[in-house]
């Protein structure tokens, strides 16, 4: 997916929750370039939707070809001719440097619950890089099952062969151990030259620990640091899950937006 960022880079558009080498690998997508000059497409295989809108180094969305039938997520300002839109999800972006204050009263209630783990619990947690403490594979598939079933029961897990495969072996993996050193909570994240995607929290089903481990995400250094340098993160969508937009509200995204997918127009559509 090398090419394919390297285009969005030199056209200034902002990548999605998809932009990513590490997901790219992850879910088996392919890079192909068409002969025109430098167009990338992003494709899944197992679905034949490209993935993304295909890019030009120079030219952007005018790629001189007719261009896919179906694309799955597209970006901010994406409003090709010819098709037709449907609503996927939202993305919510955010500034790490806002949880290090949480002032005021729009922070009322995500900096109360993400407070109260650990005053309830007497202690803090460890929180450390798999680099430096890294859990036994038993221990994260206990934890996978605890998180799992705290999920509504008509919850779908999506992607679910690639979040094992990030729960696994992401690259970004920090991990809370509690005082008897029992494995409670991981963040896994990855990243691209714009954001640091925020890819899944999983934790134990105690009460407001999912918000503490947020907190615990959003203030560690590395992230904090990316946001001094312009890296913001994508904390990605809801997931057709009211509750967790619920959730992410309360977090005070600095912009929200709608993503959408594309599919060809035929004759006698209205797009």
């Amino acid at each position: 997916m090398i090419c394919y960022l390297n285009n969005l880079k030199a056209q200034g558009i902002d990548p999605n929750f998809w932009c990513s080498e590490e997901y790219a690998g992850k879910a088996g997508l392919i890079e192909r370039k068409i002969r025109d000059g430098g167009t990338v497409r992003v494709l899944d295989p197992a679905t034949g939707w490209d993935v993304l809108p295909p890019i030009h180094p120079t030219d952007g969305y005018s790629h001189g070809w007719k261009g896919p039938e179906r694309i799955w997520s597209d970006f901010e300002g994406y409003n090709p001719e010819g098709y037709n839109k449907h609503f996927l999800d939202y993305e919510y972006i955010y500034d790490p440097r806002a949880f290090t204050d949480m002032s005021g009263g729009k922070w009322m209630v995500f900096r109360k619950n993400s407070r109260k783990w650990p005053r309830r619990h007497g202690h803090a947690g460890s929180y450390m890089s798999v680099e430096f403490a890294a859990p036994e594979r038993w221990e994260i598939e206990e934890l996978l099952v605890s998180w799992l079933g705290t999920l509504p029961e008509d919850g779908e897990v999506h992607d679910d062969e690639v979040m094992l495969k990030y729960a696994f072996e992401g690259e970004h993996r920090v991990c809370l151990w509690d005082k008897d050193t029992k494995l409670i909570g991981m963040n896994v994240w990855d990243s691209n030259w714009r954001f640091n995607n925020f890819r899944y929290s999983i934790c134990q089903p105690q009460p407001f620990l999912a918000e503490y481990m947020r907190l615990l995400f959003y203030t560690q250094p590395e992230i904090l640091a990316g946001a001094q340098n312009g890296k913001l993160v994508n904390d990605g969508g809801i997931l057709d899950r009211p509750s967790l937009k619920t959730f992410k509200d309360k977090m005070n995204p600095l912009r929200v937006r709608k993503v959408h997918s594309w599919q060809a127009a035929v004759e006698g559509d209205e797009a």
